[in-house]
Protein backbone atom coordinates (compact mmCIF):
# COMPACT_ATOMS: atom_id res chain seq x y z
CA UNK A 1 0.00 0.00 0.00
CA UNK A 2 2.71 2.57 0.75
CA UNK A 3 4.81 1.85 -2.75
CA UNK A 4 0.96 2.46 -4.25
CA UNK A 5 1.15 5.82 -2.24
CA UNK A 6 4.44 6.57 -3.13
CA UNK A 7 4.07 6.12 -7.11
CA UNK A 8 1.44 8.03 -7.39
CA UNK A 9 2.87 11.35 -5.43
CA UNK A 10 5.50 11.05 -7.85
CA UNK A 11 3.06 10.69 -11.01
CA UNK A 12 1.38 13.74 -9.32
CA UNK A 13 4.50 15.81 -9.35
CA UNK A 14 5.74 14.83 -12.63
CA UNK A 15 2.08 15.71 -14.66
CA UNK A 16 1.81 19.40 -12.60
CA UNK A 17 5.38 20.38 -13.07
CA UNK A 18 4.39 24.49 -14.63
CA UNK A 19 5.33 24.94 -18.13
CA UNK A 20 7.43 28.10 -19.08
CA UNK A 21 5.95 30.23 -21.94
CA UNK A 22 8.47 30.66 -24.55
CA UNK A 23 9.03 34.46 -24.68
CA UNK A 24 6.99 36.03 -27.95
CA UNK A 25 7.70 35.47 -31.68
CA UNK A 26 9.50 38.42 -32.82
CA UNK A 27 7.03 40.19 -35.75
CA UNK A 28 8.27 42.65 -36.96
CA UNK A 29 11.45 44.23 -38.92
CA UNK A 30 13.24 47.24 -37.77
CA UNK A 31 14.42 49.28 -40.88
CA UNK A 32 16.36 52.70 -40.51
CA UNK A 33 16.30 54.89 -43.91
CA UNK A 34 19.37 57.42 -44.24
CA UNK A 35 17.81 60.44 -45.54
CA UNK A 36 19.63 62.44 -47.83
CA UNK A 37 20.39 65.98 -45.64
CA UNK A 38 19.02 65.04 -42.72
CA UNK A 39 21.08 66.26 -39.82
CA UNK A 40 22.66 63.63 -37.39
CA UNK A 41 21.90 60.61 -39.34
CA UNK A 42 24.06 58.80 -36.98
CA UNK A 43 22.35 60.23 -33.93
CA UNK A 44 19.37 58.64 -34.84
CA UNK A 45 20.31 55.32 -35.97
CA UNK A 46 22.38 54.82 -32.27
CA UNK A 47 19.25 55.57 -30.56
CA UNK A 48 16.81 53.57 -32.51
CA UNK A 49 19.38 50.77 -32.82
CA UNK A 50 19.43 50.74 -28.60
CA UNK A 51 15.14 50.92 -28.38
CA UNK A 52 15.40 48.11 -30.28
CA UNK A 53 17.75 45.79 -28.48
CA UNK A 54 15.53 46.40 -25.15
CA UNK A 55 12.71 44.98 -26.98
CA UNK A 56 14.67 41.82 -28.66
CA UNK A 57 14.03 43.09 -31.55
CA UNK A 58 16.24 43.03 -34.76
CA UNK A 59 19.05 43.22 -36.34
CA UNK A 60 18.38 46.45 -37.83
CA UNK A 61 18.72 46.58 -41.68
CA UNK A 62 19.56 50.19 -42.63
CA UNK A 63 18.46 51.89 -46.35
CA UNK A 64 20.00 54.80 -47.49
CA UNK A 65 18.25 57.21 -49.95
CA UNK A 66 20.40 58.67 -52.57
CA UNK A 67 19.53 62.32 -53.28
CA UNK A 68 18.28 63.68 -56.71
CA UNK A 69 21.52 64.73 -58.86
CA UNK A 70 22.31 68.31 -58.48
CA UNK A 71 23.20 70.16 -61.77
CA UNK A 72 27.35 70.95 -61.08
CA UNK A 73 27.00 74.38 -62.41
CA UNK A 74 29.66 76.22 -60.68
CA UNK A 75 32.50 75.03 -62.36
CA UNK A 76 30.77 75.41 -65.90
CA UNK A 77 29.45 78.83 -65.16
CA UNK A 78 33.26 79.61 -64.45
CA UNK A 79 34.43 78.42 -67.39
CA UNK A 80 31.65 80.35 -69.80
CA UNK A 81 32.51 83.57 -67.98
CA UNK A 82 36.01 82.82 -68.87
CA UNK A 83 35.57 82.50 -72.35
CA UNK A 84 33.50 85.54 -72.80
CA UNK A 85 35.69 87.72 -70.95
CA UNK A 86 38.68 86.39 -73.79
CA UNK A 87 35.63 87.19 -76.38
CA UNK A 88 35.03 83.66 -77.35
CA UNK A 89 31.74 84.52 -77.59
CA UNK A 90 30.55 81.16 -79.53
CA UNK A 91 32.01 78.33 -77.29
CA UNK A 92 30.53 80.66 -73.94
CA UNK A 93 27.34 81.37 -74.97
CA UNK A 94 26.80 77.89 -75.49
CA UNK A 95 28.01 77.07 -72.04
CA UNK A 96 26.10 79.84 -70.20
CA UNK A 97 22.87 78.51 -72.58
CA UNK A 98 23.16 75.40 -70.74
CA UNK A 99 23.80 76.89 -67.07
CA UNK A 100 20.85 78.83 -67.66
CA UNK A 101 18.68 75.97 -68.30
CA UNK A 102 19.60 74.30 -65.33
CA UNK A 103 19.22 77.38 -63.35
CA UNK A 104 15.26 77.63 -64.63
CA UNK A 105 14.41 74.40 -63.67
CA UNK A 106 16.83 74.68 -60.34
CA UNK A 107 15.52 78.23 -59.06
CA UNK A 108 19.25 79.03 -58.79
CA UNK A 109 20.12 76.12 -56.24
CA UNK A 110 23.79 75.88 -55.56
CA UNK A 111 24.63 79.93 -56.75
CA UNK A 112 24.46 82.64 -54.52
CA UNK A 113 23.30 86.21 -56.07
CA UNK A 114 26.82 87.57 -57.18
CA UNK A 115 26.94 83.94 -59.69
CA UNK A 116 23.68 84.49 -60.61
CA UNK A 117 24.12 88.29 -61.78
CA UNK A 118 27.45 86.46 -63.24
CA UNK A 119 25.65 84.18 -65.39
CA UNK A 120 22.71 86.75 -66.61
CA UNK A 121 25.56 89.82 -67.09
CA UNK A 122 27.86 87.39 -69.54
CA UNK A 123 25.22 85.68 -71.19
CA UNK A 124 24.27 89.37 -72.04
CA UNK A 125 27.38 90.44 -73.21
CA UNK A 126 27.88 86.88 -75.42
CA UNK A 127 24.64 87.75 -77.33
CA UNK A 128 25.34 91.38 -77.92
CA UNK A 129 29.07 90.40 -78.96
CA UNK A 130 29.75 93.56 -78.14
CA UNK A 131 33.81 93.87 -78.68
CA UNK A 132 35.81 96.94 -78.27
CA UNK A 133 35.56 98.21 -81.89
CA UNK A 134 33.27 101.28 -82.17
CA UNK A 135 31.96 100.10 -85.26
CA UNK A 136 30.63 97.13 -84.19
CA UNK A 137 26.99 97.60 -83.72
CA UNK A 138 24.05 94.64 -83.23
CA UNK A 139 21.11 94.30 -84.45
CA UNK A 140 18.06 95.99 -83.13
CA UNK A 141 16.34 92.12 -82.44
CA UNK A 142 19.66 90.73 -80.77
CA UNK A 143 20.78 94.00 -78.58
CA UNK A 144 16.69 93.57 -77.48
CA UNK A 145 17.39 90.24 -76.40
CA UNK A 146 21.06 90.56 -74.87
CA UNK A 147 19.05 93.85 -73.07
CA UNK A 148 16.83 91.28 -71.11
CA UNK A 149 19.59 89.59 -69.57
CA UNK A 150 21.20 92.98 -68.52
CA UNK A 151 17.51 93.67 -66.64
CA UNK A 152 18.35 89.97 -64.60
CA UNK A 153 21.22 90.47 -63.58
CA UNK A 154 20.76 94.12 -62.36
CA UNK A 155 17.74 92.57 -60.88
CA UNK A 156 20.10 90.40 -59.00
CA UNK A 157 22.72 92.93 -58.07
CA UNK A 158 21.98 96.43 -58.86
CA UNK A 159 24.79 97.81 -56.96
CA UNK A 160 27.11 96.20 -58.88
CA UNK A 161 29.54 99.05 -60.40
CA UNK A 162 31.46 98.15 -63.48
CA UNK A 163 35.42 98.82 -64.53
CA UNK A 164 34.99 101.14 -67.43
CA UNK A 165 38.46 99.68 -69.03
CA UNK A 166 37.41 96.06 -68.77
CA UNK A 167 34.25 96.04 -70.84
CA UNK A 168 33.41 97.41 -74.00
CA UNK A 169 30.94 100.81 -74.68
CA UNK A 170 28.27 99.02 -75.32
CA UNK A 171 28.05 97.00 -72.50
CA UNK A 172 28.52 100.12 -70.23
CA UNK A 173 25.92 101.71 -71.66
CA UNK A 174 23.04 98.48 -71.79
CA UNK A 175 24.13 97.92 -68.03
CA UNK A 176 23.56 101.61 -66.99
CA UNK A 177 20.02 101.34 -69.01
CA UNK A 178 19.50 98.08 -67.21
CA UNK A 179 19.77 99.55 -63.87
CA UNK A 180 17.76 102.82 -64.18
CA UNK A 181 15.11 100.37 -65.60
CA UNK A 182 15.19 98.22 -62.49
CA UNK A 183 15.17 100.84 -60.22
CA UNK A 184 12.31 102.26 -61.81
CA UNK A 185 10.21 99.46 -61.43
CA UNK A 186 7.38 99.30 -58.69
CA UNK A 187 7.93 96.64 -55.93
CA UNK A 188 6.18 93.78 -55.04
CA UNK A 189 6.01 90.94 -52.11
CA UNK A 190 6.72 87.51 -52.64
CA UNK A 191 5.52 84.60 -50.49
CA UNK A 192 6.34 81.24 -50.57
CA UNK A 193 4.18 78.77 -48.58
CA UNK A 194 6.80 76.30 -47.92
CA UNK A 195 6.52 73.92 -44.47
CA UNK A 196 8.73 75.67 -41.47
CA UNK A 197 11.25 72.71 -42.06
CA UNK A 198 11.96 73.74 -45.38
CA UNK A 199 14.53 76.67 -46.49
CA UNK A 200 13.66 78.77 -49.37
CA UNK A 201 15.79 81.38 -51.31
CA UNK A 202 15.04 83.97 -53.62
CA UNK A 203 17.59 84.79 -56.57
CA UNK A 204 20.33 83.31 -54.36
CA UNK A 205 19.96 84.97 -51.12
CA UNK A 206 19.98 83.83 -47.36
CA UNK A 207 17.94 80.99 -46.90
CA UNK A 208 14.50 81.73 -45.09
CA UNK A 209 12.77 78.98 -43.45
CA UNK A 210 9.11 78.60 -44.70
CA UNK A 211 6.40 80.09 -45.06
CA UNK A 212 8.80 83.07 -46.56
CA UNK A 213 7.85 86.17 -47.30
CA UNK A 214 10.38 88.85 -49.61
CA UNK A 215 9.61 92.47 -49.62
CA UNK A 216 10.84 95.13 -51.68
CA UNK A 217 11.05 92.68 -54.68
CA UNK A 218 11.76 94.37 -57.92
CA UNK A 219 9.16 93.21 -60.60
CA UNK A 220 10.25 91.48 -63.09
CA UNK A 221 11.52 87.72 -63.21
CA UNK A 222 13.02 85.74 -59.94
CA UNK A 223 14.49 82.69 -59.13
CA UNK A 224 12.71 80.47 -56.19
CA UNK A 225 14.65 77.53 -54.59
CA UNK A 226 13.08 75.60 -51.90
CA UNK A 227 15.27 72.87 -49.92
CA UNK A 228 13.32 71.06 -47.41
CA UNK A 229 15.07 67.60 -45.77
CA UNK A 230 12.95 64.69 -47.09
CA UNK A 231 11.50 66.08 -50.21
CA UNK A 232 13.25 66.52 -53.27
CA UNK A 233 14.22 70.45 -54.22
CA UNK A 234 12.51 72.10 -55.86
CA UNK A 235 12.97 75.72 -57.79
CA UNK A 236 11.04 77.64 -60.72
CA UNK A 237 11.86 80.90 -62.21
CA UNK A 238 8.34 83.58 -61.75
CA UNK A 239 7.38 86.36 -63.11
CA UNK A 240 5.88 89.11 -60.62
CA UNK A 241 3.75 91.79 -62.03
CA UNK A 242 1.44 93.04 -59.14
CA UNK A 243 2.02 94.13 -55.30
CA UNK A 244 2.26 90.67 -53.97
CA UNK A 245 2.22 87.01 -54.82
CA UNK A 246 1.90 84.01 -53.32
CA UNK A 247 3.55 80.83 -54.30
CA UNK A 248 2.61 77.68 -53.26
CA UNK A 249 5.03 74.76 -53.41
CA UNK A 250 4.13 71.68 -55.88
CA UNK A 251 4.02 68.13 -55.05
CA UNK A 252 7.19 66.83 -55.13
CA UNK A 253 9.19 63.29 -54.76
CA UNK A 254 9.58 62.35 -51.02
CA UNK A 255 13.15 61.01 -50.39
CA UNK A 256 12.15 58.16 -48.24
CA UNK A 257 11.60 54.36 -48.66
CA UNK A 258 8.04 53.42 -49.85
CA UNK A 259 6.02 51.34 -47.88
CA UNK A 260 5.09 48.81 -50.82
CA UNK A 261 9.34 48.25 -50.46
CA UNK A 262 9.03 48.57 -46.29
CA UNK A 263 6.64 45.38 -47.04
CA UNK A 264 8.87 43.40 -49.29
CA UNK A 265 11.99 43.34 -47.16
CA UNK A 266 9.89 42.64 -44.28
CA UNK A 267 8.59 39.49 -45.99
CA UNK A 268 12.32 38.67 -47.51
CA UNK A 269 12.79 38.35 -44.03
CA UNK A 270 10.04 36.05 -42.47
CA UNK A 271 8.53 39.06 -40.62
CA UNK A 272 4.50 40.01 -40.94
CA UNK A 273 5.42 43.77 -39.95
CA UNK A 274 8.21 46.38 -40.89
CA UNK A 275 9.00 49.36 -38.23
CA UNK A 276 10.36 52.02 -40.80
CA UNK A 277 12.39 54.99 -38.91
CA UNK A 278 13.56 57.92 -40.68
CA UNK A 279 14.74 61.19 -39.46
CA UNK A 280 12.66 64.27 -39.35
CA UNK A 281 14.31 67.72 -38.61
CA UNK A 282 12.09 70.54 -37.56
CA UNK A 283 12.22 73.37 -35.15
CA UNK A 284 11.56 71.37 -32.41
CA UNK A 285 14.74 69.69 -33.20
CA UNK A 286 15.68 65.88 -34.61
CA UNK A 287 12.84 63.28 -34.61
CA UNK A 288 12.08 59.82 -35.68
CA UNK A 289 8.60 59.02 -37.70
CA UNK A 290 8.09 55.20 -36.96
CA UNK A 291 5.31 53.77 -39.18
CA UNK A 292 4.39 49.83 -39.37
CA UNK A 293 3.65 48.48 -42.43
CA UNK A 294 1.82 44.99 -43.32
CA UNK A 295 3.23 42.60 -45.63
CA UNK A 296 0.71 43.96 -47.73
CA UNK A 297 2.32 47.91 -47.56
CA UNK A 298 -0.32 49.09 -45.42
CA UNK A 299 0.49 51.66 -42.97
CA UNK A 300 -0.92 50.16 -39.67
CA UNK A 301 0.15 53.06 -37.62
CA UNK A 302 2.30 55.02 -36.81
CA UNK A 303 4.21 57.20 -34.15
CA UNK A 304 6.82 60.49 -34.07
CA UNK A 305 9.58 60.47 -30.95
CA UNK A 306 11.68 63.07 -30.15
CA UNK A 307 14.99 62.52 -29.69
CA UNK A 308 16.41 65.28 -27.56
CA UNK A 309 16.50 64.31 -24.06
CA UNK A 310 16.10 60.66 -22.79
CA UNK A 311 15.25 57.57 -24.51
CA UNK A 312 12.01 57.28 -22.59
CA UNK A 313 9.81 59.01 -25.69
CA UNK A 314 11.44 56.46 -28.60
CA UNK A 315 11.00 53.40 -26.33
CA UNK A 316 7.25 54.15 -25.46
CA UNK A 317 7.16 54.25 -29.25
CA UNK A 318 8.43 51.48 -30.23
CA UNK A 319 7.27 49.21 -27.60
CA UNK A 320 3.59 50.53 -28.52
CA UNK A 321 4.29 49.79 -32.65
CA UNK A 322 5.99 46.12 -31.46
CA UNK A 323 2.65 45.36 -29.10
CA UNK A 324 0.39 46.48 -31.56
CA UNK A 325 2.14 44.40 -34.41
CA UNK A 326 1.90 41.43 -32.29
CA UNK A 327 -1.87 41.82 -31.57
CA UNK A 328 -2.63 42.04 -35.17
CA UNK A 329 -0.14 38.66 -35.89
CA UNK A 330 -2.05 37.14 -33.21
CA UNK A 331 -5.90 38.67 -34.29
CA UNK A 332 -4.47 37.23 -37.70
CA UNK A 333 -3.89 33.80 -36.42
CA UNK A 334 -6.68 33.39 -34.83
CA UNK A 335 -9.21 34.65 -37.46
CA UNK A 336 -7.78 31.95 -39.15
CA UNK A 337 -10.20 29.59 -37.68
CA UNK A 338 -10.72 28.45 -33.94
CA UNK A 339 -7.55 27.77 -32.33
CA UNK A 340 -7.24 24.13 -30.23
CA UNK A 341 -7.36 23.93 -26.57
CA UNK A 342 -3.80 24.74 -25.24
CA UNK A 343 -1.94 21.78 -24.17
CA UNK A 344 0.47 21.23 -21.23
CA UNK A 345 3.49 20.39 -22.15
CA UNK A 346 6.04 19.16 -20.03
CA UNK A 347 9.88 19.86 -20.23
CA UNK A 348 11.96 17.04 -22.03
CA UNK A 349 12.78 14.43 -19.46
CA UNK A 350 15.91 15.13 -19.22
CA UNK A 351 14.84 18.75 -17.47
CA UNK A 352 13.11 16.85 -15.13
CA UNK A 353 14.54 16.96 -11.14
CA UNK A 354 14.65 13.55 -9.73
CA UNK A 355 12.64 12.83 -7.05
CA UNK A 356 13.73 13.07 -3.91
CA UNK A 357 12.50 10.59 -1.24
CA UNK A 358 12.42 11.36 2.45
CA UNK A 359 11.81 9.39 5.18
CA UNK A 360 9.10 9.72 7.62
CA UNK A 361 10.13 11.52 10.75
CA UNK A 362 10.42 8.09 13.67
CA UNK A 363 8.26 8.79 16.80
CA UNK A 364 8.66 8.60 20.00
CA UNK A 365 8.08 4.92 21.33
CA UNK A 366 5.98 4.65 24.39
CA UNK A 367 7.34 2.85 27.85
CA UNK A 368 5.95 0.19 30.00
CA UNK A 369 5.83 2.30 32.79
CA UNK A 370 3.85 5.13 30.70
CA UNK A 371 1.50 3.44 28.95
CA UNK A 372 1.57 0.17 29.59
CA UNK A 373 -1.19 -0.50 26.77
CA UNK A 374 0.29 1.89 24.11
CA UNK A 375 3.74 0.14 25.30
CA UNK A 376 2.13 -3.42 24.30
CA UNK A 377 0.38 -2.25 21.34
CA UNK A 378 3.43 -1.00 20.03
CA UNK A 379 4.94 -4.62 21.02
CA UNK A 380 2.18 -6.70 20.07
CA UNK A 381 4.34 -9.64 18.71
CA UNK A 382 6.60 -10.04 21.53
CA UNK A 383 3.11 -10.18 24.19
CA UNK A 384 1.56 -12.37 21.49
CA UNK A 385 4.76 -14.48 21.75
CA UNK A 386 5.14 -14.41 25.61
CA UNK A 387 1.17 -15.43 26.25
CA UNK A 388 1.28 -18.01 23.73
CA UNK A 389 4.50 -19.90 25.92
CA UNK A 390 2.54 -18.63 29.13
CA UNK A 391 -0.28 -20.49 27.51
CA UNK A 392 1.43 -23.49 26.55
CA UNK A 393 2.79 -23.91 29.65
CA UNK A 394 -0.17 -23.78 31.40
CA UNK A 395 -1.75 -26.44 29.55
CA UNK A 396 0.89 -28.49 29.54
CA UNK A 397 1.09 -28.24 33.19
CA UNK A 398 -2.57 -28.61 33.44
CA UNK A 399 -2.36 -32.17 31.02
CA UNK A 400 1.05 -33.31 33.03
CA UNK A 401 -1.16 -33.12 36.66
CA UNK A 402 -4.24 -34.84 34.88
CA UNK A 403 -1.74 -38.20 33.88
CA UNK A 404 -1.05 -37.99 37.32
Amino acid sequence: MRSFRLATTVTVLLTATPTFAAPPKQSVHPIFVNVPDAPQNDLAMQRFDRATKRFAIGPIETVVIDAPPTPQVADRLKSGVTLVTKLDFGRGLATLDAVAADVATTGGGGLDATALADLYFHRAWAISRADFNPAHNPDPPTRTQAFSDFVRAATLDSHRVLNTKQYPPLVLEDWSLALADVRSRPQTTVTVQAAPEAFVTLDGGNPVRGPATFVGVAQGEHLVHVDEPTWAPWGATITTTTDAIELAVPERRALTLPDAEAAARAKRMGMDYALVAEPRPGLGGLSLSLRLVDQTGVRRDSAIAQIAGDDSALDAAVMRLDEQARKLALSASTDVGTAPPPTLELPPPSSVPPAVLTAPTPKARPTFSDDPGAWAREHWPLVTAVGVMVAATVILTIGISADR
